[in-house]
């Protein structure tokens, strides 16, 4: 999704910055803290900032490199997706309330994203 709309993934990442007043910082303000409350699902309140802020900037990162191009699946022999598969992985197995939880048994390969990385 972020690689086929780069303005929105730019306001989504840096909507904080944005003047509050304006409805789209307030609508990425929002998603943001959807966005911590289902990590904290993960790693519970109290680490739900600190692992979010990893999640989503090595998730910026990764939307960054598929639209600039330097993602390919040929030079990295891998995809954005299965790159936030594993970051979701590790985040699950690597936090000790999860370590059991079903996502941290699977593979990178077998979660299904509800989103799509593909260049437009």
């Amino acid at each position: 999704m972020s690689t086929e709309r780069g303005q929105r993934q730019t306001v989504t990442f840096i909507g904080p910055a944005i003047t509050a007043a304006e409805p789209p910082a307030r609508a990425a303000s929002r998603a943001q803290e959807e966005f911590v409350s289902i990590v904290a699902t993960v790693v519970g309140e109290e680490e739900a900032r600190r692992y979010g802020a990893l999640l989503f900037s090595s998730a910026y990162g990764i939307a960054e490199l598929g639209i600039s191009g330097h993602l390919t699946e040929e030079k990295w022999r891998t995809t954005a997706e299965d790159l936030i598969a594993t970051l979701v992985v590790m985040t699950a197995n690597n936090h000790p309330a999860t370590r059991t939880n079903q996502i941290g048994s699977q593979s990178c390969s077998r979660i299904e994203l509800p989103f799509s990385f593909k260049a437009a």
